[in-house]
């Protein structure tokens, strides 16, 4: 991603952040990325519904971007001293099976990007100055 277009999307998850943050005191990415023009809302709820077995597959965007988008995420809410909790999707089925942000299953490796990319950012979290 080239730096102008780099600077625009950061630009763009902080005013996103910023409201739902007002608004509801917890920051998720599912909502930065239907914030930013990504995800759609209907497509969402297919997914939330079962109908779709991977969010990554009815993002506008490719891996790389969706990747860079929850890392400029993941500063801003470094920035704004808020401290990442692990959420898990949950399936608006009877079983309740969990849901699956990305295509590929991850690794042991793949742990931290897992937390890094399902992390919802809650204002009560907030680090405190020191």
């Amino acid at each position: 991603m080239n730096p102008a277009n780099r600077a625009g999307l950061e630009r763009k998850i902080a005013s996103v952040a910023a409201s739902a943050l007002s608004a509801r005191q917890v920051v998720t990415p599912v909502e930065i990325l239907i914030g930013i023009g990504w995800l759609n809302t209907a497509r969402v709820e297919d997914w939330r519904r079962g109908r779709v077995p991977y969010l990554e597959r009815v993002a506008t965007a490719n891996l790389a971007k969706l990747s860079t988008a929850l890392r400029l995420l993941h500063g801003w809410a470094r920035r704004n001293r808020l401290t990442p909790s692990e959420t898990i999707y949950l399936a608006w089925t009877r079983d309740r099976h969990r849901l699956r942000l990305l295509r590929r299953r991850r690794t042991a490796r793949g742990s931290a990007s897992r937390a890094a990319s399902a992390a919802g950012y809650p204002a009560a979290h907030r680090e405190e100055a020191a």
